[in-house]
């Protein structure tokens, strides 16, 4: 009903924030959970960058053509195309490179300690925003009946 007005849309925005932040709750304490563990590599959770190129008013840039021959590669999209807001989703990406002990393990737990706080903020900000929605909903339609 909502789909195509700007409620709808901050509504869908406002779910894919969430749903982000959630699956980089579960990532970060999943991270820190494996802080003692030889060999284990911290994982990182990529969303806001592909949001805001969905958002973005901007002409799409111009992107080589790709092809998916596997389905665990990830989504390509053709030259100039912008994904829809709805079809943003989070991925994740295993951090290969960095080495943070002699065991191999490269998670630095005040690293994502701090991720952690960050992500509550934002996670906290997202519900907060939902609020306002729907007190603005609700509003709207106490207001909305009586005017006749």
């Amino acid at each position: 009903m909502f789909e195509k007005t700007d409620f709808g849309r901050t509504l869908e925005v406002v779910e894919k924030g969430l749903d982000a932040a959630t699956l980089r709750h579960k990532v970060i304490s999943d991270n820190i959970a494996n802080v003692d563990t030889p060999g284990f590599r911290k994982t990182r959770v990529s969303f806001e960058r592909a949001m805001r190129r969905a958002l973005s008013k901007e002409a799409p840039e111009a992107r080589p053509q790709a092809f998916k021959t596997n389905s665990k590669h990830f989504d390509f999209y053709e030259p100039g195309y912008r994904p829809k807001p709805s079809e943003v989703k989070p991925y994740l990406i295993p951090i290969m490179k960095t080495k943070f002990r002699n065991d191999v393990n490269n998670v630095d737990i005040d690293e994502e300690m701090s991720r952690l706080a960050k992500n509550q903020v934002l996670y906290l900000s997202l519900i907060q925003r939902l609020g306002d929605e729907m007190r603005l909903m609700r509003d709207v339609i106490k207001q909305g009946g009586g005017a006749r």
